[in-house]
């Protein structure tokens, strides 16, 4: 059995990568973790009541965060051996390549642009420094 991270932002290149772990589940025996990352976006220069509003915003994107996981996912569980969804918060390209070291897995497969606010000409930052700085094999689809 392979295990398999896939790293997910709901984009529509997203939805690309979802479907490329579709067409590996046809020829391999998967166990595959659906991850998606918020960003940690409170800095402490910011005042006490835009902390707070920002931090009540969270919450609703935790909430977001899981239904575009569990959309993603959709049919995947009567494709893999296992299925795993999780939501963390940082950086996505650490907390990636991080959960990619400590869960042991086999390869991490990204979309090559995401939703991030700054995009790359060929490939989305997050995209790329997951693959310049995972320990572990990466599938980039375009």
């Amino acid at each position: 059995m392979q295990k398999l991270l896939l790293a997910v932002d709901g984009s529509k290149s997203c939805s690309k990568a979802v479907g490329k772990v579709y067409e590996l589940a046809d020829d391999m025996d998967l166990d595959v973790t659906v991850l998606t990352v918020l960003e940690k976006a409170i800095p402490k220069t910011y005042s006490e009541e835009f902390a707070r509003e920002a931090f009540s915003r969270r919450e609703g994107m935790k909430e977001e965060a899981k239904d575009m996981v569990d959309t993603c996912s959709e049919g995947l569980e009567k494709k893999v051996s296992k299925l795993k969804k999780e939501v963390k918060t940082g950086v996505p390209s650490d907390v990636i390549c991080r959960t990619a070291e400590e869960g042991d897995y086999d390869f991490v497969v990204v979309a090559d642009k995401g939703r991030g606010a700054v995009k790359r000409f060929l490939m989305g930052s997050t995209a790329e420094r997951v693959t310049r700085y995972s320990p572990i094999s990466v599938i980039v689809v375009k």
